[in-house]
């Protein structure tokens, strides 16, 4: 295959760079400009190495109160079966949503850009967030049904630990870049385009850890 295909796109790992111009953009007040000129830094595809720590029933849409019970519920299994260990991959966001790659590349050894594991279209993603207490852990609220039957769970949500929380800050950029793609310009996944399933709207909570936490504790 030729450099240029769309299976040799550039794997872009985490840089120490991108980490500290996010940790000063983190000193300002997000407004939309600030989010336009923070998603600018953010090129796609971005990769970074994640355990996947699993998925759990979800309450509702939008809001990290429906990510609380969750990530919980999820760090007290990896605890209980540290022994065993959870999966490790490379998780990459790029304009059509999010791919879990095989973290041991496309040789075996870590180069290249591995198998794909799973794919998640960026119109299935309603949010995504950097948890308040555990500042590793990344989830996302995955809509898997549109029928809302009560029987039913209509929304997952998804959890992965990081390497670092400025790891976990900087997939959340990542990700809100992946929405405002997909927002500005009408950029759905391939999937999107074959069902003509398209989002309703998204949500990325860009506010850091210690800003959600001041505004939980305001509105309880």
């Amino acid at each position: 295959m030729k450099p240029g295909a769309s299976d040799q796109a550039e794997h872009r790992l985490l840089s120490s760079e991108m980490i500290e111009e996010l940790e000063n953009e983190e000193k300002h007040s997000l407004s939309s400009d600030a989010l336009e000129q923070i998603t600018a830094q953010v090129t796609l595809p971005q990769g970074f190495r994640v355990k996947i720590m699993g998925s759990k029933p979800a309450s509702g849409l939008w809001g990290i109160k429906h990510t609380r019970d969750p990530v919980d519920k999820l760090v007290r299994e990896a605890k209980q079966n540290q022994t065993k260990g959870l999966p490790i991959a490379v998780l990459e966001v790029d304009r059509d949503g999010i791919k879990i790659r095989d973290a041991l590349g496309a040789d075996g050894k870590g180069n290249g850009p591995g198998k794909v594991l799973r794919s998640i279209p960026i119109e299935s993603i309603s949010y995504g967030v950097q948890d308040i207490v555990y500042t590793r852990v990344f989830s996302i609220i995955l809509v898997t049904s549109t029928n809302f039957r009560p029987e039913e769970h209509p929304f997952r949500c998804i959890a992965y630990a990081c390497e670092t929380k400025q790891v976990a800050r900087m997939l959340t950029f990542a990700l809100a870049t992946a929405f405002q793609v997909c927002s500005t310009q009408g950029a759905f996944s391939e999937e999107a385009k074959r069902t003509g399933r398209k989002p309703k709207r998204f949500a990325i909570d860009l506010r850091s850890p210690e800003e959600l936490q001041v505004d939980e504790e305001t509105e309880a």
